[in-house]
């Protein structure tokens, strides 16, 4: 009878141990999670996508959830990888999807890649990119082309997005019609680029009268500037108010 009370109590004990284990390692939670690679989220914007639960900041569920789990669906995000690099610790590597433009679409924004492939479809506004405007088209299909009559569309859009982006110039948004030819709305002044050729040198054309016209109303025509002297010859038209 003492043999068996004592095997219990050892029993007990183990058991007991075990268990004081478990909930010791399973509340060590993970509080200092580092993101990288991401533009479209802020850090904490990340954290909160990707762990939303209580249980996902536990370091052995998050173990567990990174060999055995589906990865989440996020807007924007192509891929993620998440490494546990101590107790506490973790690292996040963001893998985005490549935009360059957005269309909005009764009620919400169609964001494509370089190929013209509709590769996110949100009500979510991202900064950053260009609001392409004057497309027409009758339907989509996500990760599928956009639906437009000339392609060279995307090529433009990734054109002026890159110049756009190294210039620090904001632009509103394009407007493209349907001869391909592009109106940049900035503020109070249209920029009128034409055909989507000689595109670097017109966006640098525009850095360097910007500073001259930003605080006017009107517009600017590009489309067919010349060179005299080395000096740029331009057209600016203020806008007439009435009553004047």
């Amino acid at each position: 009878m003492k043999k068996a009370l004592k095997k219990l109590a050892v029993i007990l004990a183990v058991t007991g141990t075990l268990c004081l284990i478990f909930y010791a390692v399973w509340n060590i939670r993970l509080t200092d999670i580092v993101v990288e690679g991401n533009t479209y989220y802020t850090d904490e914007e990340v954290r909160a996508l990707l762990f939303p639960e209580d249980n996902d900041t536990r370091t052995v569920y998050a173990l567990w959830n990174r060999e055995f789990g589906k990865q989440r669906e996020i807007p924007f995000i192509k891929s993620y990888e998440i490494t546990i690099t101590g107790i506490n610790c973790a690292e996040v590597m963001v893998y985005e999807k490549s935009l360059i433009g957005y269309i909005p679409y009764m009620g919400t924004y169609l964001y494509f890649d370089v190929e013209g492939y509709i590769v996110e479809a949100s009500s979510e506004k991202i900064d950053g990119l260009l609001f392409i405007d004057g497309i027409g088209f009758d339907y989509f299909v996500l990760n599928s082309k956009l639906p437009v009559e000339d392609s060279n569309l995307f090529y433009a859009t990734l054109v002026l997005s890159r110049l756009i982006n190294e210039s620090g110039l904001k632009v509103d948004r394009v407007y493209f019609d349907r001869n391909l030819k592009a109106t940049l709305y900035m503020g109070g002044i249209l920029v009128w680029l034409g055909e989507a050729t000689e595109l670097e040198k017109k966006i640098h054309t525009l850095v360097d009268i910007w500073p001259q016209i930003k605080n006017e109303e009107g517009t600017l025509y590009l489309d067919d500037y010349s060179m005299v002297n080395d000096v740029v010859e331009y057209v600016f038209k203020k806008n007439t108010k009435s009553g004047q």
